[in-house]
Formats: structure tokens, sequence, C-alpha cells
């Protein structure tokens, strides 16, 4: 699976905002100064495909009820997903066009990886960089397996 998209639609700081990854497999750096966004925008990757966490961790610029992410992700057979998730409302997770969507489906684009996995492996911040350095000269660590 790849993440063609992110759509910062009412999230933290941000309003209307989008990242275009492309279609294309490849490795996404985001940098920028302190205070850009970047924990916020890996954060919103995290609730946009596995769900919000119970607290409103990045809800001071909107209300809760208006919190909105979209993605759009591309399977390994090609296929492509384009959905948003809000925190709150009826159908809270649906397809682009607005019908209804099952979390299940956007489980099956992610091959089933969890949250814990994702976050683990694939969202590295700089937190996690030194948690995975430290475990990587104690005894290989998580990152060490995968490396």
């Amino acid at each position: 699976m790849r993440i063609a998209a992110l759509h910062l639609i009412a999230y933290g700081p941000f309003t209307g905002r989008s990242l275009a990854f492309g279609p294309e497999p490849g490795f996404h750096v985001i940098y920028g100064d302190n205070e850009a966004g970047k924990s916020t925008t890996l954060r919103a990757l995290s609730s946009v495909l596995f769900g919000y966490p119970h607290e409103v961790v990045d809800g001071y610029k909107h209300d809760a009820k208006d919190i909105a992410l979209g993605a759009e992700l591309i399977g390994k057979d090609g296929k492509t997903l384009s959905f948003q998730r809000r925190r709150r409302g009826k159908n809270a997770l649906a397809r682009a066009d607005g019908t209804p969507l099952d979390d299940a489906a956007v489980s099956k684009m992610l091959g089933g990886a969890s949250k814990e996995v994702f976050e683990t492996v694939f969202a590295l911040d700089h937190r996690r960089l030194h948690e995975h350095a430290r475990a990587l000269l104690a005894e290989g660590g998580s990152l060490g397996c995968t490396l």
C-alpha cells in the first residue's frame, strides 16, 4: 500500500491543506522549522488511517465536531481508495463521494498492519528514531530486525 495523498481538511492548525506524495513508490521525508506542524501531520496520518485517539489532541483551532482528514491510498493491486475520516457525526468514515465506508476497507488496504506497527516502523519521528537507535545499540531492537 502507498499513501498518495493526505488531506488536512480541519486538523490542528491546518485548514484545507494537502500533501501529495504521488502514485509512485518512494521514501518521503517531511522537514521544517520547529512548530511548523510536522508532528501534527504525523498524528493526522495515524488518525486518518486508524481513527482518532479518545482525547482531542489537535483540536485547538477546530471544534472536535469539525475535525476532519482525508487520504488517498493505492493498494498493491493498483486499486485506489479515497476517503475522509471525521472525528464525529454520521458517516464519520466515508468514501470521497460521501458513501459510508467500513474500517475493514482501510485495514485491508493497510494489509492488516496495526497502528502500533505502522507508527513503530513507518511513522518515525524524532522520539521514535532515538528509541530505535538506543535499542539498536543495546540489543538490535525492532528497527534492527526490520533492517
